[in-house]
């Protein structure tokens, strides 16, 4: 009986933290919409705050983190400028990034995927955004929604960005930390990205879309005028 009482409450304490284990590197985009079917934040807006959420709190300092960026079309700019949010308490802001690597094709530090097998790839550049050491702000799943609930403190880097030229624009996240495991005390290197599920891009919308929003406005447009000029 005992035993079977200890078992449950293990697997009680397991699912719990398997609920609460949202990622480790998150990314979203203020004002963003959640694509379900590519699992990633997307914005149409050219300009836009762009959060890099670290879950400090829960795995200790994530040093050397980066933010990887993956263009596509046939060439462009991007301005990333430091600031904060008052979404939610984000009381520092964070230093410049500069850029730490850049390339073409596939992205050598990323596990191979979708974006970098896709032929429209243009180029990518990897800035560099420094240690995420602090708690200074809640943490919660950033998937699908804007958390109801924050269960862990962290660091939330937030920057405006700008992007002119390029088709899209491909936000990932990544680096490591260093935990002591075992009964030896030994340290650990562990790897970290924002999974496919917490990524975030800017598009531009395709010409029909554009076409389809100004019709709705002239619909509107007329309505009006029918409603006050009969």
């Amino acid at each position: 009986m005992m035993k079977k009482a200890i078992l449950t409450l293990a697997i009680s304490l397991l699912l719990t933290k398997t609920v609460m284990a949202y990622p480790v590197l998150q990314l979203y985009i203020d004002g963003s919409v959640y694509d379900p079917e590519t699992e990633t934040w997307v914005i149409t807006d050219p300009t836009f705050d762009l959060w890099v959420i670290g879950d400090v709190g829960r795995v200790g300092t994530i040093y050397d983190v980066k933010l990887a960026l993956a263009f596509f079309g046939e060439g462009g700019s991007v301005t990333i400028t430091p600031k904060t949010t008052t979404r939610l308490t984000d009381p520092s802001t964070p230093p410049a990034p500069f850029v730490y690597s850049s390339g073409t094709g596939s992205n050598p530090p990323l596990p191979d995927h979708g974006i970098y097998n896709d032929p429209s790839l243009n180029s990518w550049t990897n800035y560099y955004l420094g240690d995420f050491d602090l708690t200074d702000s809640p943490v919660g799943d950033f998937m699908t929604g804007f958390p109801a609930t924050f269960d862990s403190t962290g660091q939330i880097n937030v920057y405006e960005v700008t992007v002119t030229g390029w088709k899209r624009v491909h936000f990932d996240a990544m680096d490591h930390t260093v935990m002591t495991v075992g009964k030896t005390g030994k340290e650990k290197t562990f790897y970290w990205m924002a999974p496919f599920s917490h990524d975030a891009q800017q598009v531009v919308p395709e010409p029909s879309t554009l076409l389809l929003l100004g019709s709705s406005f002239l619909g509107v447009m007329a309505l009006k005028r029918r409603r006050f000029f009969p």
